[in-house]
């Protein structure tokens, strides 16, 4: 019988893949990649994994199932704020005017998880970033080395990854198709915040300062 794991890596290929080309995400991986182009990924990043973020927080608190989740959006934070950023917040969209960007707006609503199967497919998402955070944190390291990059040196946890493994075994096999379908959810949402227009900023002293 094909392993859940197996079934997930299938069914989110495309959506994965698709991920993978965004010009943000590709950028980050570019030689020609500049601070200033970094500080304008950052922003764009912050309201699509906060929301992921946050669907999986208030699905581990709802369901009391005691999932060791380890925030990083704290690390975003930081990162912007080194980098004398403002940071978006994904409730101000009052200002979008055309339908294009209200539609957009629809996204950020925050996302209820009310079972195990739909918190296990949105915690494969989650947690399946930070493989590929490891790889960008290498990449930054080489190509902006005074750049602060914790949201993604500091999400390299191995064991994080074998914690979701480990939880995701409590899944019915009859429920897998649930999964499925809530790691697709996770995809698309992260996806289409990343064409979101940035909402208003939160303005930062412009006097912040950080140690290389």
């Amino acid at each position: 019988m094909t392993s859940l794991l197996e079934q997930l890596r299938t069914a989110t290929a495309a959506l994965h893949s698709h991920l993978d080309r965004h010009t943000m995400m590709s950028e980050l991986m570019s030689a020609d990649l500049t601070e200033a182009r970094y500080r304008q990924i950052l922003q764009h990043m912050y309201p699509a994994h906060q929301q992921l973020e946050a669907a999986v927080q208030q699905g581990v608190q709802a369901l009391r199932l005691g999932y060791p989740l380890q925030a990083r959006l704290a690390w975003l934070d930081d990162d912007l704020i080194k980098l004398q950023c403002d940071i978006p917040t994904m409730a101000a969209v009052k200002n979008m005017t055309n339908q294009a960007e209200l539609a957009h707006s629809e996204t950020m609503a925050p996302v209820a998880i009310g079972s195990l199967p739909a918190l296990v497919g949105w915690l494969y998402v989650l947690e399946g970033s930070r493989l590929g955070a490891a790889v960008i944190a290498k990449r930054l390291q080489r190509q902006l080395p005074n750049s602060p990059c914790s949201f993604f040196s500091r999400s390299i946890a191995p064991q994080a990854w074998s914690q979701f493994l480990l939880f995701a075994q409590q899944v019915a096999a009859a429920d897998a198709d649930d999964v499925i379908e809530a790691a697709q959810q996770a995809f698309n949402s992260y996806i289409e915040q990343l064409k979101a227009p940035l909402g208003a900023p939160l303005r930062l002293p412009k006097s912040a300062e950080y140690a290389n």
